[in-house]
């Protein structure tokens, strides 16, 4: 195997256990009261996902606007439901990318 593809496939994998690892921690961390009001999760869930159709774009990067959502998400209910939307908003962006995993 290439170099160039043995790191990829190394990059990749570090990738699928770094967000494993952050799933089993927001699951085991997570308490009950994080997920109240029901209805504001799901406000701010579907606000995250939305806030992907609005970005900046820069020399240094991508800023949308589901960065706020996860920042209020934060602030009002905690890390493992702004964990969720984080997740979901950046899924969204890198299946409307059509993104290989790793790339």
């Amino acid at each position: 195997m290439p170099p160039a593809q043995l790191k990829r496939r190394a990059f990749w994998t570090a990738e699928v256990l770094l967000l494993a690892g952050t799933v089993a921690a927001a699951i085991l961390l997570s308490r009950p009261d994080e997920w109240h009001p029901l209805a504001l999760v799901v406000l701010l869930f579907a606000l995250a996902l939305g806030g992907e159709w609005f970005t900046v774009e820069h020399i240094d990067g991508v800023v949308s606007a589901s960065l706020a959502v996860m920042t209020l998400a934060m602030g009002l209910l905690g890390p493992a439901p702004a964990g969720l939307c984080g997740v979901a908003a950046f899924g969204l962006h890198s299946a409307v990318a059509r993104r290989t995993p790793g790339g």
